[in-house]
């Protein structure tokens, strides 16, 4: 018989240590272990199915996982008077491992035993092991006046293994405060507005984040090539890399009036990178693919209005109308040598443009003479000549739009009437370009036997069919369906993401029976999306392009909330 196991061992503990030194004065250590280790045996017997040509198969791994984080933190409480002071200090440690080993052989001389060292052909044995860890130690300060002023400022330095001795450490700082207007004498009185407070913060934050745990480390790849071992460079070490450093100014305000029933919160913040933590390209012909640098500097501005409303209310109906909008630009401002732009994939990062700008060839058309693709050729500097080639490595690349939206948000609903609740939540964005790769797939030229076609092949070019916007068919690899303009659309949407219907039994029914609570209710998510390109979901990452991601699913629920 074959054999499939997967098994799974967790462990998650939690503990503290508390010491009052008085009624002022606490000290406070805290520990969490979470750990997993993971087994998989796979067998294949010999003598049915597929495990007959290989004599059967046997594969076998392990992954072990400890994360692991410990925090002491000495905190200062005192109010005298109108006067409260907070401070805090402290220490943080997290440690990280992750360790895995696997193999596999085949040809079993005993075909009952499904161990590997039944079988006598190995195949591969691999398995690696990887660290990190995280010191930091920090300091805070609040300080309140009469319930009306708020200051507060922080410390904290980190150091970070994924950087060099030299270069582990950074340090970050923040201040910030806030004014409770309602609170002064000339609105206290004031029964219209309940609620008006003022606030700003500024300060840093580091990010040692690049995906890897050894980051400024040469890493050597070890193969076997004709029966010989060796190693290569795998990557580059970059004993030079910092922390990326990001300072924030963040100014809002917070109001609301009516007895409630209307309120707004809208907050400006202006976030400054520098030293960005990324991997620049290298020419193939160097042997890799890029390295891990500190590169330039970028800018991200933006607000986001939160608006809360109750446009109706009385003993048996309630309305709940909830707003909340984002709009957001990012700008790069540095770049290295000299500020020589960089291209990345379907983006071209440059001084004054955003890190969604998408540089794609601009798609020209199909020729109806042949059939045959066009796009549009540039001149020395890059400009547009309104020429068109049907060679695609004589096109030229443009900027072509961004994958930024220019606005999104949400619209939530939520009414009750006696004992019955509907709520409905509209999400959208307007603005910004999604690359469909997926659709690419769909609309190859004929030189991927096996592959579906999307519909809108039926419009390809043909001898009695010239004007159409699909070449002909080929088997011939031209590049019919490189990334260009062709496949740009708008990422403007509306989805219908969260439709629920329920119906509370009343309590004094419920308490006959020793019920506290049942509530009936049926759920829809992603009900309905309006969007102008059929086949694809508009609900993308920032990055702007799709590849084989899964669309956000329809489902239909229902349930009942019941408690005792």
């Amino acid at each position: 018989m074959d054999r499939n196991d997967i098994r799974r061992e967790n462990l998650s503990a939690r503990t503290y240590l508390e010491v009052l030194f008085s009624k002022n004065l606490k000290f406070k250590s805290t520990y969490s272990l979470d750990y997993l280790n993971g087994n998989t045996h796979d067998y294949t017997n010999p003598l049915l199915g597929d495990g007959v040509n290989t004599g059967g198969y046997v594969y076998r791994s392990n992954v072990r996982t400890v994360a692991q984080t410990w925090n002491n933190l000495l905190t200062y409480e005192k109010q005298f008077g109108l006067h409260s002071l907070n401070v805090l200090a402290g220490q943080e440690y997290y440690d990280f491992n992750s360790s895995n080993i696997n193999g596999s052989r085949q040809q079993f001389v005993l075909p009952y035993f499904d161990e590997p060292a039944a079988a006598s052909q190995l195949n591969n044995f691999t398995g690696s092991s990887v660290d990190y860890r995280l010191l930091s130690f920090l300091g805070r300060a609040e300080y309140n006046y009469d319930n009306k002023y708020y200051f507060s400022t922080s410390l904290r330095t980190d150091g970070s293994s994924r950087f060099s001795p030299d270069k582990r450490w950074g340090t970050f700082w923040s201040v910030g405060g806030s004014w409770k207007l309602k609170q002064e004498d000339f609105l206290k009185d004031n029964t219209t507005v309940n609620q008006l407070t003022v606030r700003a913060s500024y300060g840093g934050q580091g990010n040692d984040n690049l995906g890897t745990y050894y980051a400024y480390k040469g890493l050597y790849t070890i193969a076997n090539s004709l029966g010989k071992g060796g190693t290569y460079t795998g990557r580059l070490a970059t004993p030079d890399l910092k922390w990326e450093s990001n300072l924030n100014l963040n100014v809002g305000v917070d109001v609301s009036a009516f007895e409630n029933r209307v309120s707004l919160s809208v907050e400006y913040f202006n976030r400054r990178s520098k030293d960005l933590l990324f991997t620049m390209p290298m020419a193939y012909s160097t042997g890799y693919t890029g390295y891990d640098a500190n590169i330039g500097a970028l800018k991200n501005t933006g607000v986001d209005v939160d608006i809360r409303t109750v446009p109706v209310r009385n003993e048996n109906f309630k309305w709940n109308l909830d707003v909340n909008l984002s709009h957001y630009k990012n700008k790069i401002t540095a770049l290295p040598k000299d500020n020589k732009p960089i291209i990345t994939g379907n983006k071209l990062l440059r001084v004054g443009g955003s890190i969604y700008d998408f540089y794609l060839p601009e798609w020209a058309g199909v020729n109806p003479d042949n059939g045959l693709p066009q796009w549009y050729t540039a001149d020395k500097d890059g400009n547009k000549t309104g020429e068109k080639t049907s060679e695609y490595s004589k096109a030229g690349n443009f900027i072509a739009g961004t994958s930024l939206p220019d606005l999104v948000g949400g619209i939530q609903n939520s009414f009750t009437y006696k004992n019955f609740d509907l709520s409905a939540l509209l999400s959208f964005s307007l603005g910004g370009q999604i690359l469909d790769n997926d659709y690419i797939q769909l609309m190859h030229s004929g030189n991927n036997p096996g592959r579906a076609w999307s519909k809108e092949i039926l419009e390809r070019w043909t001898p009695e069919h010239t004007q159409t916007d699909v070449p002909k068919l080929t088997t011939d690899n031209l590049n019919w369906t490189s990334s260009s303009t062709r496949f740009l659309y708008s990422g403007t949407y509306a989805r219908l993401k969260n439709v629920s219907l329920g119906y509370r039994l009343p309590s004094d029914l419920l308490k006959r029976i020793g019920v506290e609570k049942l509530r009936v209710f049926a759920t829809a998510e992603n009900l309905l999306t309006f969007y102008g390109h059929q086949g694809m979901d508009p609900e993308q990452t920032v990055n702007g392009a799709t590849y084989f991601r899964y669309p956000a699913m329809r489902t239909i629920s229902g349930g009942i909330q019941l408690v005792f």
